[in-house]
């Protein structure tokens, strides 16, 4: 049984090249990056404007370590808009040992995301959400279905070693989820019970 769908597979060399690139100098003017970026991180039909601002942000959170809220306050600023998912990136390619917020992970957690009207509440839910989710990827690492998972990540891609095991989980996650409309920890129960049987 797989851990990794064919299309999922498709997906690690291409963060592998944005992740070698991000400590680059000068990365943050560079077409090229913003362009395989935009393509990985699906950031499309968005305005010049708006992606001048959100790379502004990006270089910002780099050179200055923000926080989640930092970045979400500021890409607000730039924007008018509050795009928390779009945050979760930047904050995540800048230290991979941070989450992404994707359905998948809200599906996963049993989360049903909620959008208060006013503007501080919204920040306050979507931080508290972040952390909530960022709490829930490293208390995961320790559930041994997860390690026992990570570690045949590791066997099937050798060469993707520096990958961080929380990018490993999300890799898993949204792989799980697309190939079989399952939970991660579902398919974990299964494949005990398939140990199990011999």
């Amino acid at each position: 049984m797989k851990y990794i769908s064919d299309n999922i597979k498709d997906l690690i060399e291409p963060y592998l090249i944005i992740q070698q690139h991000v400590n680059d100098v000068g990365i943050f003017t560079t077409p090229a990056f913003k362009k395989e970026f935009g393509r990985y991180y699906k950031i499309i039909q968005k305005t010049n404007a708006w992606l001048s601002s959100y790379y502004k942000v990006f270089r910002n959170a780099y050179n200055y370590k923000w926080p989640f809220r930092k970045i979400l306050l500021e890409l607000y600023k730039e924007t008018g808009e509050m795009h928390p998912v779009h945050c979760s990136e930047i904050l995540a390619s800048i230290n991979p040992d941070k989450p992404i917020m994707q359905n998948y992970v809200y599906e996963w957690l049993g989360i049903l995301i909620q959008n208060p009207k006013d503007k501080e509440e919204r920040i306050d839910y979507y931080v508290n959400l972040y952390n909530f989710i960022d709490r829930e990827f490293h208390s995961h690492l320790n559930d041994k279905n997860v390690i026992d998972a990570i570690k045949r990540f590791d066997e099937e891609f050798p060469n993707a070693s520096e990958i961080s095991n929380i990018k490993k989980l999300d890799f898993m996650l949204m792989s799980l989820k697309d190939e079989r409309r399952i939970s991660i920890f579902d398919y974990y129960k299964l494949l005990d019970e398939l140990n199990k049987k011999g």
